[in-house]
């Protein structure tokens, strides 16, 4: 009977002690899938984020008086390129000793990869053109001594490539080759190709254009137009970021001369460009709006398009202000914000004091001086990973030492037992 009774006792604790241990784990595990696989050792020193964001501020907090950062790689603003961009964070103390923690931000590439053209002209003949069709054959009468060659871009994020965009050609005899390259936003180039026969006959023959005041072609080298010879006015909005367009414009009459007006330094709004074909004294006026629209709202000028603390989950919303979170004050904290516009100006601030709560104070102030306060509220961790190990050791270091007790407890009455059975004896 006393044995059963000691058996249940081994089987409570037992009991008991794999509660505790399984606690103890999932608590662990929870402290790990809250921070997202941060490393909980005193001394990380690398930490990674990614943001599509043009321009990052990077900030960092020391925990002791003695430490500075070195000149140049201490918290501070840079710019991000496409890939990865290592942010060194380099610290040193009153010995010299340095050390170095380096923030990983990648930056995905979502940059258009379009540059096809819409439509490919010249004032001669129909092309009979196809955006996936990269080489043209033209034969032209000794009588064309120059070709305008047109063309429109399919996307407005691409662009025409410096002496590859639309223009006149002299014309020798025999093969004229040209090219019309076009470059997309992640900087892939595409060539169309025209080989142009100039023969020693007259064949070809251009129509009489001699007192034309047409234009035979108008595009522009950001915004697209549908251009019909009998409109003259036409319409266009374009990105923020455009500041000038080049226009190009020829006329059906090889005598005529196209003056263009506007195109530089573009206001936000509306702007007008004016094309003028002049010949013997009389003139053709195309009127082309350019509207220019705006950056951004005022909203999104204060607002951040990104934050994060290196090793920890923010839960980041842009119109979220106030974050809290939980952190041993002897982690080093790298702070990381991205402005939605790049005319934004971000500071970062903290409180280093050893206060049981502390904060970090983010401000986005737009060009018009308006601005928005982001507020991380840090709360001093007391139970961490490291207390979550010490109490498994702990918890199961008691656990065997009951059941040792208890044991000798046994051992001692069993010993008593046998003692006083020899006395009776």
């Amino acid at each position: 009977m006393r044995k059963s009774k000691n058996r249940n006792v081994y089987i409570f604790i037992i009991t008991i002690l794999f509660i505790s241990l399984s606690l103890n784990i999932v608590g662990i595990i929870l402290h790990v899938k809250n921070a997202y696989g941060y490393n909980y050792v005193s001394y990380q020193t690398n930490f990674e984020t990614t943001t599509d964001a043009q321009r990052a501020v990077v900030y960092a907090t020391l925990k002791d008086s003695d430490v500075g950062f070195v000149e140049g790689l201490g918290p501070r603003e840079i710019s991000l390129s496409y890939g990865h961009t290592d942010v060194p964070i380099e610290i040193k103390n009153k010995n010299k000793t340095t050390k170095t923690y380096t923030l990983v931000i990648n930056k995905p590439d979502k940059r258009s990869t379009e540059n096809r053209l819409s439509d490919l002209t010249t004032n001669v003949k129909d092309l009979n053109f196809n955006s996936d069709q990269y080489s043209y054959n033209l034969n032209v009468g000794q009588n064309v001594s120059e070709i305008s060659i047109n063309a429109t871009l399919k996307s407005a994020k691409s662009q025409f490539v410096n002496n590859y965009e639309p223009r006149k050609i002299s014309l020798s005899e025999g093969l004229n080759v040209a090219f019309i390259r076009v470059k997309s936003e992640a900087g892939v180039e595409r060539d169309y190709k025209l080989n142009i026969f100039k023969n020693n006959t007259t064949e070809d023959k251009l129509p009489d254009n001699s007192q034309s005041l047409d234009l035979a072609s108008l595009s522009l080298s950001n915004g697209a137009i549908k251009f019909k010879n009998n409109k003259q006015n036409y319409k266009v909005k374009v990105a923020s970021d455009v500041e000038d367009i080049t226009v190009y414009a020829f006329a059906k009459n090889p005598n005529a001369e196209v003056q263009v007006d506007g195109g530089q330094n573009l206001a936000i709004g509306k702007n007008e460009i004016t094309v003028t074909v002049n010949y013997n004294n009389e003139s053709k006026i195309y009127k082309i709006e350019v509207d220019r629209q705006k950056e951004d709202s005022s909203q999104n000028s204060q607002n951040l398009k990104d934050l994060s603390v290196g090793g920890f989950n923010l839960n980041f919303k842009p119109d979220k202000y106030e974050y809290e979170l939980s952190a041993d004050y002897n982690r080093n904290l790298i702070v990381s914000a991205y402005p939605y516009s790049n005319l934004s100006q971000i500071t970062i601030s903290g409180n280093d004091s050893k206060a049981q709560t502390k904060e970090i104070k983010i401000i986005v102030t737009a060009e018009d001086n308006s601005s928005k306060t982001y507020t991380i509220k840090i709360k001093k961790q007391f139970w961490n990973m490291k207390n979550e190990i010490i109490a498994v050791s702990i918890t199961f270091i008691v656990g065997l030492a009951i059941v040792a007790l208890l044991k000798f407890y046994e051992m001692q009455t069993t010993a008593k037992k046998r003692q006083k059975g020899r006395k009776n004896k």
